[in-house]
């Protein structure tokens, strides 16, 4: 597999000078308030992976430096601030799994995406997606006595990204046709009886039918999404895409391949439970709310995702505030599928994440349910009342934060970083998704704090005896023999060499998982005994003096003790 290592942005939209983001690999999750940023990172891999398939004029237009009497740098994306010498542009550092490194940039000063001889970035475009509020909002953006058309919509940000045939995209197939119209040799239309315009019109036509059988099958994979994401696996809302007004010889020459004109048509089902019927509603948009619009739009846009075939290694799924709309239960059933948390599908498994928001719970929820094993983590911090760049700080940690003030000797703001690591850490492991409260050294605080340690241990002691369960369970031999390994099977001349053979293997297995386990319950009943421990006496100020000689000391071997409860827990 490949992944991005590092972006470099430069003088791009808010970025000046060139910023460095090191994602090291791993997926990456972003919080920045309004005007931060944030959006700048989303549209700079953008325009990275969509150079692929432009020219080198095309792509320089976005780094010229504006100008109001040059038509030719109205597109443009340079950072204002910036003098008009000063290059702009984005770098993209691919690391793969033998650590080599490749960089790709566009700019205007050097561009290597497009080259036919490297598709390398043409194919990254294809197999990633992205995806932000507005582009959902783009679904059923329609006034009420208007039906929702989704033509624009799969032809911006469909169309391009999908093969029919594994060579040409839906979009050079519709727009192809416009220099396929059959015409005379002195330039006239040729008859609409002749042979080149019944070719030209069953070619249309079987365009047409290309676009009805896709279409369908988005709908097909939409509405599974939305089953079994939304509606607990049962049918209450349907989703309808209907290719209506269709591709034609007129449509084709007066060029009107616009959402006047032709039509992908979104509405709804609606199951009624008192009649056990089905209730169709033509604009959905006057009749549900944002949040159900919301996640009818989410469902077409992954099931369009899904219904992509690419071959790549390398692609990244970047989303930016597109969940916005939705209630926090809602957003977390989104990202618990994109992080496979329930084992639903592994489809978003061998993508690379890139999480966008500028909701500090919602980024908090997300951290929590991530690991940085596999994420990295990052605050982007602007001030909007000037013209400063945007600051990305990789996040500190409550355990970074910890170790910065116990080495400045501010030991009360040290126990209160420890105090609330432990409070996460423990939150996470008991999955109790309600956002860590301002941390406290109440007595009240205090027993639910070492409740939560207890319930821990006994949650970690029953999962490693299940572990042993599910390895005998894995044994089909086990029941079977497992009343004669407490006797003299070695001279049991009934039993065979290969029957003694695999009582002597189940014996060794079960000894070795005894074994093992019995090391874990002790390694884990000894850390969080530690850990109750540091909570009673180190991090409770009423169990000692601040001032004590010895509480630097007490606090250092505190900072120890969560340092290896987060190791344990990460790990597993």
């Amino acid at each position: 597999m490949r992944r991005i290592q590092k972006i470099t942005i430069k003088n791009f939209k808010a970025f000046q000078a060139a910023e460095a983001i090191w994602l090291d690999g791993k997926n990456a999750l972003f919080y920045g308030n309004n005007g931060s940023g944030k959006s700048s990172i989303f549209w700079a891999l953008y325009t990275f992976l969509q150079s692929s398939i432009k020219s080198d004029a095309d792509i320089e237009k976005y780094f010229k430096a504006f100008d109001p009497l040059d038509s030719k740098t109205h597109q443009s994306l340079k950072n204002v601030f910036c003098s008009d010498a000063e290059p702009s542009g984005i770098e993209v550092t691919v690391v793969d799994d033998a650590k080599r490194e490749t960089t790709w940039k566009i700019g205007n000063d050097a561009i290597n995406t497009n080259l036919p001889s490297d598709t390398t970035i043409r194919e990254f475009n294809i197999a990633s997606d992205f995806i932000n509020y507005r582009l959902l909002q783009n679904f059923y953006n329609a006034t009420h006595r208007r039906e929702i058309n989704l033509w624009n919509v799969f032809y911006r940000d469909i169309f391009p990204y999908f093969y029919e045939n594994g060579t040409t995209t839906y979009l050079e197939l519709v727009d192809n046709l416009s220099s396929m119209i059959p015409r005379k040799r002195g330039g006239d239309l040729s008859r609409k009886s002749s042979a080149r315009r019944r070719v030209f019109d069953e070619r249309i036509e079987a365009i047409n039918q290309k676009i009805d059988t896709f279409v369908s099958e988005i709908e097909r994979n939409a509405n599974d999404f939305l089953k079994n994401n939304f509606q607990q696996g049962t049918d209450f809302v349907e989703i309808k895409l209907q290719f209506s007004r269709r591709l034609s010889f007129e449509r084709i020459l007066q060029n009107n391949i616009n959402d006047n004109h032709l039509q992908i048509k979104l509405w709804v089902k609606i199951y009624d439970q008192t009649t056990q019927d089905w209730v169709e509603n033509h604009r959905p948009h006057s009749f549900l709310n944002e949040a159900q619009l919301t996640r009818l739009a989410l469902a077409v846009r992954i099931g369009a995702l899904r219904t992509r075939v690419t071959q790549t290694d390398l692609k990244i799924l970047v989303l930016d505030d597109m969940l916005i709309s939705l209630d926090l239960s809602n957003r977390m059933k989104v990202v618990d599928l994109l992080l496979n948390k329930h084992n639903k599908t592994d489809f978003f498994d061998n993508f690379q994440k890139i999480i966008l928001t500028h909701d500090k719970g919602f980024y908090n929820l997300v951290k929590r349910s991530t690991s940085p094993i596999d994420w990295k983590y990052f605050e982007i911090d602007r001030n909007e009342t000037s013209n400063e760049a945007p600051k990305i700080k990789p996040y500190r940690g409550n355990l970074e934060k910890a170790k910065q003030y116990l080495d400045s000797r501010d030991f009360d703001e040290c126990a209160t970083m420890l105090r609330k690591e432990l409070e996460e850490l423990l939150k996470k492991e008991l999955k109790i998704d309600a956002p860590p409260e301002k941390i406290s050294l109440e007595d009240k605080e205090h027993r639910e704090l070492a409740d939560m340690i207890k319930s821990v241990k006994t949650k970690l002691l029953e999962n490693n005896q299940s572990r042993l369960k599910r390895w005998m369970s894995t044994r089909k031999d086990c029941q079977s023999y497992i009343s004669k390994i407490e006797t003299d099977f070695e001279h049991d001349h009934r039993l065979n060499q290969e029957q003694k053979g695999i009582l002597r293997s189940v014996r060794k297995g079960m000894l070795n998982a005894l074994t093992e386990q019995w090391n874990i319950e002790t390694d884990v009943e000894q850390l969080l005994d530690d850990v109750k421990t540091q909570v009673d006496f180190v991090l409770n100020k009423s169990a000692h003096s601040t001032t004590s000689p010895q509480y630097e000391e007490e606090l250092r071997q505190a900072f120890q003790v969560m340092e290896r409860l987060k190791m344990h827990l990460e790990k597993r």
